[in-house]
């Protein structure tokens, strides 16, 4: 008897999956891709935005920020510049300064260690290494 498989590729469910396409999120994509279009081609002129992406559960909001902005570094890369993006879903990530702090520190500076400091301590690194690459607030 052969096997029945109702699943060809598990890791299509995992919430991490992005796929190469997203459907029905074109006009998302392009809103995004302009808003944030002067920050590579115009950087000095950039005014920083913070779009919020606000929704009901499943309807592609992670899938869509996550290809954005895989995206967008890939058009940094092609202007010669560096673009470092920390994605933070408050629901899994957790809602308090301390872990959304040592999740950012984490991904922007892995070499730092976030164990045993405190919210404020991160938050002056964090500020630190921003400065330190010359981005002025």
């Amino acid at each position: 008897m052969s096997e029945s498989r109702i699943f060809f590729d598990r890791s299509k469910l995992s919430s991490r999956y992005i796929p190469n396409e997203l459907h029905h999120r074109e006009k998302e994509m392009s809103l995004l891709q302009t808003m944030f279009k002067d920050s590579y081609i115009k950087p000095d002129e950039f005014v920083f935005l913070t779009p919020h992406i606000v929704g009901r559960s499943g309807i592609g909001k992670t899938s869509t920020i996550l290809k954005f902005s895989s995206m967008l570094e890939n058009e940094f890369k092609k202007s010669g510049l560096t673009l470092k993006v920390a994605y933070i879903n408050l629901k899994l990530q957790g809602g308090n300064k301390y872990a959304v702090y040592r999740f950012l520190l984490e991904k922007i500076a892995p070499e730092l260690p976030s164990q045993g400091l405190s919210a404020e301590e991160m938050l002056r690194y964090l500020l630190y290494i921003c400065m330190k690459i010359n981005y002025t607030f």
